[in-house]
C-alpha cells in the first residue's frame, strides 16, 4: 500500500479550498443548511464542479491509484473526486479539501457511495439552526472544517485530524 501524502502548498492546492475562498463556501453551506431547517423540501444543492478542481492533485498524490482498491484509474475506471465523510451527512465538509479522495468509479459509486459506517460518536455538525443569524454564520465561516494551508484558523488541520 502507497502511503498518501499530501503536498501542502499554495501551488499544489487550488485557491478555491483555501482562504477567503474556502470562508464564501463556508458561508454557503451553513446558509444552505439554515434554510433546509426552515423548509426540508430546500435540500443542499452542492456543486460537483467546484471539487473537481482537487481532481488532478489528488490524483498526483495518490499515483493515480483508486484510495480504496488501489486499482489504476486510467485502466479500471475513471478517477473520482470520492467525499470520503459523506456530504449527505457531513454537509459542511462537502467543500472541504481534506475531506477528498481519489477514487475509482466503482468504488465510490457501487460500493462506498454515501456510506459511512462508524463504530464511534459521529462529528458534531456545526451549531446552524434556523434561528442562526447572519452575524453568527460569518463568524463562523472559514472555522467549521480547516484550511489546508492556513494554520491560523481556530480549527486547524490538526484538529480536524485529532477529531477524524
Amino acid at each position: 500500500m502507497i502511503a498518501l501524502v499530501r503536498k501542502r502548498t499554495i501551488s499544489a492546492i487550488n485557491y478555491k479550498f483555501r482562504g477567503a475562498d474556502k470562508k464564501e463556501k463556508d458561508k454557503e453551506l451553513m446558509l444552505a443548511q439554515r434554510a433546509f431547517l426552515h423548509d426540508p423540501n430546500k435540500k443542499i444543492q452542492f456543486k460537483s464542479t467546484f471539487w473537481k478542481g482537487a481532481k488532478g492533485q489528488l490524483k498526483k498524490e495518490s499515483h493515480g491509484k483508486c484510495a480504496y482498491c488501489e486499482a489504476n484509474t486510467e485502466v479500471v475506471a475513471h478517477g473520482d473526486v470520492e467525499h470520503y465523510r459523506p456530504k449527505s451527512i457531513y454537509w459542511w465538509l462537502a467543500y472541504t479539501y481534506d475531506n477528498y479522495l481519489y477514487a475509482c468509479q466503482i468504488c465510490n459509486q457501487q460500493y462506498k457511495s454515501n456510506r459511512f459506517p462508524i463504530g464511534a460518536t459521529q462529528l458534531s455538525a456545526p451549531p446552524i439552526t434556523q434561528n442562526t443569524t447572519d452575524q453568527a454564520i460569518e463568524e463562523l465561516a472559514g472555522n467549521i472544517s480547516p484550511d489546508p494551508i492556513d494554520i491560523t484558523l481556530n480549527y486547524t488541520l490538526e484538529k480536524y485530524l485529532e477529531e477524524h
